[in-house]
Parts: C-alpha cells; sequence; structure tokens
C-alpha cells in the first residue's frame, strides 16, 4: 500500500515539480499496521500521567489536543529494535517511520513499566550507553509507506501539528545533559527547536517525571521531528533508558490542497530560478 495520493490531476503536477524534496528508501524496519490511536479533541496526551516539564517554545499540549485532527499514538505493540515504520490503511493520517542516526543501546520494542508511561499501555524503547561523550540523534518521519517495494517515502504526507513526550525516572537523565529538538519542513528548514536541560531535573531522584515537546505550524509543512540526546560520559549514571509516548499528529490534508501547496512552492522556484539565470 502506498499513500502518495495521486488521484487529483493538479496534485500529481505539483508532486512532480516539488518531488525534489521527497527521497524514497528500501528499508528493513518493522511494519505495525493500523497501531490503536486516542482521537482528540481531548485528554490524548500524557492521560496517564501529568507533563512535567515543558520545553521552552513548545506549543502547549492542550492546544493541540484541543484539534479535532489530532490523533495520538500510546500503543507501539510489534516494534522492534531498529527503524518501525507505522502504516495506516486511513488515508487521512500520514505513514510514520521512527528511525536512528546513531548507535544506541536499545532503539525500539516497548516498555510496559509504568515508571517510564505517560499513557498506557506502553513505550517506545530508548536506551543510550554512556561510556561515551557524544550527541545521539534519531528521527520520526511523516510519509509514505509501499508495502510493494518495501519502501518508505519522507517529505510527503507533512502535519500542521506534532508532540510527543519522553519519560523516565528523573535518574535516568543524568548522562544527558540536554535534549534537542527540531520540528523541520521538507525543504529542511527548522520550523521549531526545543531543548530541555536535565538540569532542570533531580536526577538523584527515583521520581517519574514527563517531558513535553510539541508544535502547531500556520500550514502542513512539519514533515519530520529530529531529537538528539546529548550525553556526557559517566561510568557512574544509571544507563539513560527513556520512554518515547504520546506521539500526536494532525491528518493530513485533501489532495487539492496539498496539490496548492505543493505548486505555489514548485513555481516560487522556478521563478527564483529563473531570475538568477537572468
Amino acid at each position: 500500500m502506498s499513500k502518495l495520493r495521486l488521484s487529483h490531476p493538479l496534485f500529481s503536477t505539483a508532486l512532480v515539480l516539488g518531488s525534489v524534496f521527497a527521497t524514497t528508501v528500501a528499508t528493513q524496519a518493522a511494519v505495525i499496521d493500523d497501531a490503536p490511536l486516542a482521537e482528540g479533541p481531548g485528554n490524548i496526551i500524557a492521560n496517564y500521567r501529568g507533563i512535567y516539564l515543558t520545553a521552552s517554545g513548545s506549543t502547549p499540549a492542550a492546544t493541540i489536543e484541543a484539534l479535532d485532527n489530532a490523533y495520538s499514538m500510546h500503543d507501539y505493540s510489534g516494534a522492534t529494535n531498529g527503524s518501525n515504520v507505522f502504516a495506516f490503511t486511513n488515508n487521512t493520517l500520514p505513514d510514520i517511520q521512527i528511525s536512528s542516526q546513531s548507535s544506541f543501546t536499545t532503539f525500539g520494542t516497548t516498555i510496559t513499566n509504568t515508571s517510564w508511561l505517560s499513557s498506557t499501555p506502553n513505550a517506545y524503547r530508548i536506551q543510550l550507553p554512556t561510556d561515551t561523550t557524544t550527541a545521539y540523534t534519531m528521527s520520526i518521519d511523516f510519509g509514505s509507506w509501499d508495502s510493494g517495494s518495501s519502501s518508505f517515502t519522507d517529505n510527503v504526507n507533512a502535519v500542521s501539528a506534532a508532540a510527543f513526550t519522553l519519560t523516565a525516572p528523573q535518574e535516568r537523565f543524568k548522562a544527558i545533559t540536554s535534549m534537542v529538538v527540531n520540528f523541520v519542513s521538507a525543504t529542511d528548514e527548522v520550523l521549531s527547536s526545543q531543548t530541555i536541560l536535565s538540569s532542570s531535573l533531580d536526577t538523584s531522584s527515583s521520581v517519574t517525571r514527563v517531558l513535553y515537546f510539541g508544535y502547531e505550524s500556520d500550514s502542513n509543512d512539519i514533515s519530520s521531528i529530529s531529537i538528539t540526546f546529548n550525553v556526557e560520559a559517566d561510568a557512574e549514571a544509571v544507563s539513560p533508558l527513556v520512554g518515547l509516548n504520546d506521539l500526536t499528529f494532525t491528518t493530513i490534508p485533501e489532495p487539492s490542497t496539498s496539490a496548492l501547496g505543493l505548486l505555489g512552492a514548485a513555481l516560487a522556484a522556478a521563478v527564483f530560478i529563473r531570475r538568477r539565470r537572468s
């Protein structure tokens, strides 16, 4: 199944003009079909354990929860260690790929221990090594999964709002100096950059805390989210183990709406190129 929506002729033209931004990559990711979703408006973010800390610059969780086209994922059953694709038969929803660009200790599978949950029944497991001072980066891409070719196309099916939480006992954040989150467009423009420092937490405590990141755009242009964990080597630190949960996103626009947006961007680029040549 592919969710490259070509049913509208204007959309087909716009997609060709704008395809320079899209990348289709064959992947060995595990594929989870139609994961259950909580639907807004309502309390769909951190409904088991409340948010403790909101990243500076975030769109409030209540704002995103109030959207009538927002959905939140609380169940990551079927995820394996490595990249995972969550594919939906509902064509109004983007397919989602969660992947890592670094050597995490564990990336994927699920956590059911409630100390790592902001919503039930489970969370997406992220575990980091502590033997090296370095940055570990992962990404969440909104796109289209093609089961026939086992490939994922990113930079299509962008959304207007997205959010998520990171949850763990505070001591698990001790070796993580900061968490930097970028909400990114299909043209690699950073729409919003948000940071939480571990110094904002009591990392000597085993009390669980929920950290929230979220952003609502004026248009459907959030194509991906990058999450970077900056780790400082600390042999005495408890292994950083974090649960990603409440992955929230909005529906994708109708083909005609997408087409107009893509066509506008393509025409603007063409005018710019022509002016440069002249």
